[in-house]
């Protein structure tokens, strides 16, 4: 697959951000303040969660699998994280535990999948209406306010930058190193080019699933931190629709 990649044509492999950069000239032409510093940042902050959202599934579909579970599992991850911080006060016991949940309902993914052989549409969309069923069922329904310190990752700063857009930033070098420097980024790529001939080569073909899905579950779960945070309450109903 990355072979082919290299060999497709400079249009082929950049004409997406021809596109995007057309309509950031179109937009900037429309009005004027759109490429300010404000309103870019603002943007950035928007995009935040489901860019870091994408490059879980990024990582999914180049492997051959896909989630469908993610926008739920985000709202499930950060609605218990909330819960947990308005308990206890502490914000890092509240990032671990959005974390660990996201984590452990991608494991149960990964189960599914390589033990049980479920299609990953079928076992992904199982986990999406589970997530969403446990995080309404936790919260009857209603959203949680009065967040208090924790709309810092969605709404701090760091200097003059948000903090969110620089958890993006690091995801995304992260990533970018995983695909391009390391033998996790190229197995991936085989096993979506070929899973059987990947098996044949002597790739781990289970063990990368879950390397991958466990990968998506911390992404997931710091889009569940971003999301809640940013949005000053913990919505069990958020996220719908995320996953696409």
């Amino acid at each position: 697959m990355r072979e082919k990649f290299k060999n497709t044509s400079a249009k082929e492999k950049y004409s997406i951000f021809i596109v995007l950069f057309v309509m950031i000239f179109f937009c900037s032409l429309l009005n004027k303040n759109f490429l300010s510093p404000n309103n870019i940042s603002n943007i950035m902050k928007q995009l935040a969660v489901s860019t870091i959202l994408a490059y879980g599934e990024m990582l999914l579909i180049i492997s051959g699998m896909l989630d469908l579970s993610s926008g739920a599992v985000l709202a499930l991850s950060g609605v218990i994280s909330i819960i947990v911080y308005k308990s206890t006060g502490s914000l890092v016991l509240a990032v671990i535990v959005a974390l660990v949940i996201a984590v452990v309902c991608n494991i149960i993914n990964a189960i599914m999948i390589t033990h049980l052989n479920a299609p990953p549409f079928i076992a992904t969309l199982v986990m999406q209406q589970a997530a969403r069923g446990v995080a309404l069922l936790i919260t009857n329904g209603q959203n949680i306010l009065q967040i208090k310190n924790y709309t810092i990752f969605g709404q701090g700063y760091i200097g003059a930058i948000p903090i969110s857009i620089i958890i993006t930033a690091v995801i995304t070098v992260a990533i970018w190193y995983i695909l391009r420097h390391t033998r996790l980024g190229r197995s991936l790529y085989a096993i979506g080019g070929n899973e059987e001939a990947s098996i044949a080569a002597g790739i781990t073909v289970k063990k990368n699933k879950y390397i991958v899905f466990m990968i998506n579950g911390v992404l997931v779960g710091i889009a569940g931190i971003l999301f809640m945070s940013r949005v000053n309450a913990g919505l069990p109903n958020g996220a719908i629709g995320y996953e696409m």
